[in-house]
């Protein structure tokens, strides 16, 4: 009996407790990003820039996540007192997996296919997943997906002034931009 609540608990828990260990590894990003030696001091974004900006990020959706993932148990509960019975998660845990599927995809294609073939790819596909079955219109899909991909590459590159990947396939065919 013992070994089944634990079990309930840790189903009932892990987004929680995944957002916990997210927070306290952001945290520590954030932390060691200062210990990071400066070897030019001349321009305005250092070495310790970008770490820090993701450690901040992380630690503040992190501390969104957590505080959604405990909305939700309440409400699941409120549900499952009102209805009494359990809803089955299964479709939400297909869409975690996909996501990250779709996070290593782009992760491994950057630097082959580069920013512009990749982040719109993988925003289509994501916005897929997200979407409601019967709220799937792939022209949408794919204008929105263009339009952020076009938006993303404008601010870094006029407004940061950084040069995005350009993929290894996009340089031997012979483009530049």
């Amino acid at each position: 009996m013992d070994k089944q609540r634990l079990e309930n608990n840790y189903k009932k828990y892990r987004m929680a407790m995944c957002a916990a260990a997210l927070f306290l590894f952001f945290a520590w990003v954030t932390y060691y990003s200062e210990k990071i030696p400066v070897l030019v001091t001349t321009i305005s974004v250092d070495a310790k820039f970008w770490p820090r900006v993701i450690g901040i990020m992380g630690c503040i959706f992190s501390l969104l996540m957590l505080v959604q993932s405990l909305l939700e148990i309440r409400q699941k509960e409120k549900r499952e007192k009102a209805s009494g019975e359990a809803e089955a998660g299964s479709s939400r845990k297909n869409r975690s997996f996909q996501t990250l599927g779709l996070i290593f995809l782009y992760i491994l294609g950057l630097s082959y296919l580069g920013f512009f073939l990749m982040t719109g790819l993988y925003l289509f596909f994501q916005f897929l997943v997200l979407s409601e079955p019967g709220n799937r219109d792939p022209k949408r899909l794919a204008l929105i997906s263009a339009a952020f991909t076009i938006g993303v590459y404008l601010v870094f590159h006029y407004a940061f002034s950084m040069v995005l990947p350009q993929g290894s396939l996009f340089v031997r065919i012979g483009g530049m931009l």
